[in-house]
């Protein structure tokens, strides 16, 4: 399930092509088969969007699927891979908001300005999960020439580490739920 910074971000997308497209709620709904209900809470950041949904829409706006769930390349924020720091900070940032990451609240020995600092990075949850890929990886690079179709295997490492995680996640909420 998206949060709902996602969602919003989706819907005021939704909007903006809608509106690019010079197409009111009521027209969308006439193209797409949509509810005039449904659509509002997409654009409100009210309601997940399922594929089928987004595909309708891309549709009628005569946009992409990506552009409308993620802005497209340009709105990427680690598409510039030359900028390392904007790579590392992007991705950390990544992490946190989607509470991969959290804080301690432990004192660190760190003092700026005369405040010390009381905050730490934890991995929560899937510090074995991403231990297990990064090693992986690195031994994927070190043998890739052994591999037929390099890119088909990495993809796969990717794949494999991101269910399990999304897995730890769902047995995690549902624990949660339980309690």
């Amino acid at each position: 399930m998206k949060d709902n910074n996602t969602n919003v971000l989706i819907g005021k997308r939704i909007k903006d092509a809608r509106e690019k497209a010079n197409l009111t709620q009521a027209r969308l709904h006439e193209l797409t088969g949509i509810s005039i209900t449904q659509i509002s809470a997409y654009e409100n950041g009210n309601r997940n969007i399922g594929l089928t949904s987004l595909k309708k829409i891309a549709i009628a706006t005569k946009t992409t699927m990506d552009q409308l769930y993620s802005g497209g390349q340009e709105e990427q924020p680690i598409a510039d891979t030359n900028n390392k720091g904007k790579l590392i900070i992007n991705c950390i940032s990544a992490l946190f908001d989607n509470d991969v990451i959290a804080t301690s609240l432990k004192p660190t020995e760190s003092v700026k300005n005369g405040i010390k600092h009381y905050c730490r990075i934890t991995f929560k949850d899937f510090i074995d999960i991403l231990d297990d890929y990064v090693c992986k990886l690195a031994d994927f690079n070190a043998n890739i020439t052994d591999y037929p179709d390099p890119e088909g295997f990495k993809n796969q490492l990717y794949a494999v580490a991101a269910k399990k995680i999304n897995d730890r996640i769902a047995a995690r909420k549902k624990v949660d739920f339980l309690l």
